[in-house]
């Protein structure tokens, strides 16, 4: 019974030096599992960092972009505005053009009508001085002529 009982206590010791290697096996690999949960966790921590600060960048480059959009809006309002403005007076310009060809013909009609105005005065003045100087000759005949019909009437 002695040796049953010795057997049995030995067999106790083996099972229980069996189970504290297991311990011990057991404790380096929750050691080992606890060290890379760790390093998951910074791992973990530094993906999350990047994620915020792409995050943040994404929120900044959409801000951009709806900054941008709103001013492409508005120039392309102002090129259309300016369009707008450059076709009125395109047309204006245009009205005015007409208007001074029309002024400009006036113009070298009325010119015209002075050269002509002028050589008809120029003509006028030659049939007056013309006049003048055979009303001079025919007043002087005349006058010759009673004088001489005085002087053989006489």
């Amino acid at each position: 019974m002695i040796q049953h009982e010795v057997d049995r206590n030995q067999d106790l010791l083996g099972r229980l030096k069996k189970f504290q290697e297991r311990e011990t096996e057991a404790a380096k690999n929750l050691s080992e599992q606890v060290e890379a949960n760790r390093a998951l966790r910074k791992n973990m921590e530094g993906l999350n960092r990047k994620l915020e600060e792409r995050d943040t960048r994404l929120n900044t480059a959409n801000q951009t972009i709806s900054y941008l959009k709103d001013e492409i809006r508005e120039l392309t309002q102002r090129i259309q505005n300016q369009d707008s403005t450059t076709s009125s007076q395109t047309l204006e310009n245009q009205e005015l053009q007409e208007q001074l060809d029309l002024q400009h013909r006036k113009h070298q009609e009325v010119s015209q009508l002075c050269q002509s105005l002028q050589a008809a005065q120029s003509s006028c003045s030659e049939h007056i001085v013309k006049i003048k100087v055979l009303e001079r000759r025919d007043g002087r005949n005349i006058r010759k002529a009673e004088m001489g019909g005085r002087k053989g009437g006489d």
